[in-house]
Formats: C-alpha cells, sequence, structure tokens
C-alpha cells in the first residue's frame, strides 16, 4: 500500500471579498428597469390579449353551437326509438296467430277444417 501521497491535495481559492460586496449592492431585477423593454412588453400584451379574447370568445361559440346540434340530435335519436318501439308492437300485434286466424276467416273465407273434413292418403 502506498501511504505516502507526493502530490499536494489542490484547494480552489477563494474569490476576492471586494467582489463579493460589489455584487451584493448590485440590482439583479428592477420594476423601472429599462423604459424601452417595459413599452415593448405593453405593446406586445395590446397585440396578444385582444387577439386571445377573440380565440376565445370564437371557441365558446363554437362549443355553443356543437352542444346544441348534440342535443337536437339526440332528441331526434330519442323520438326514432319510441317510434321504433311503437312500431315493433304494432308488428307483433297483426302478426300474432289470432289475428291472422281472424283475417283468414273474414277476408279469405278460410275456415279451421273439421275432423271428418281432412282425410289423409
Amino acid at each position: 500500500m502506498n501511504f505516502h501521497n507526493p502530490a499536494q491535495p489542490y484547494f480552489r481559492t477563494g474569490a476576492d471579498s471586494r467582489i463579493h460586496k460589489q455584487l451584493g449592492k448590485q440590482k439583479v431585477f428592477s420594476l423601472s428597469g429599462d423604459r424601452k423593454l417595459w413599452l415593448l412588453v405593453v405593446k406586445m400584451l395590446l397585440v396578444i390579449c385582444p387577439m386571445l379574447l377573440a380565440v376565445n370568445l370564437w371557441l365558446v361559440s363554437s362549443t355553443n353551437n356543437l352542444e346544441q346540434s348534440v342535443q337536437a340530435v339526440l332528441k331526434v335519436r330519442h323520438e326514432l326509438i319510441e317510434s321504433r318501439m311503437k312500431l315493433k308492437a304494432k308488428s307483433a300485434h297483426l302478426f300474432s296467430p289470432e289475428r291472422v286466424r281472424i283475417i283468414a276467416e273474414e277476408q279469405l273465407s278460410l275456415h279451421v277444417p273439421e275432423k271428418e273434413q281432412v282425410m289423409f292418403f
């Protein structure tokens, strides 16, 4: 094992204390700032805000129109389902065996034959 290390440890030298004092005194951000910068920011806001407002109003209008369309479609769908149920009930009634037998007797003069009328060969 090597216990003797001939290289000296390297320690970073500290910064001069005068530089730390000067950095502490400097203002990093100032609200007064540069007047031109603030004018540009205000101009951009005056341009962007109305555009965003117009886009928002258009989206709200589109959403309302879409919601009304969906409500109308759902209303028509509900009416169609109701009429389908009524037509199925009417169809089941019209094609019932009792109804078919009555129509055959009245309109076609067909009657159920008696036992002695049926002949097997």
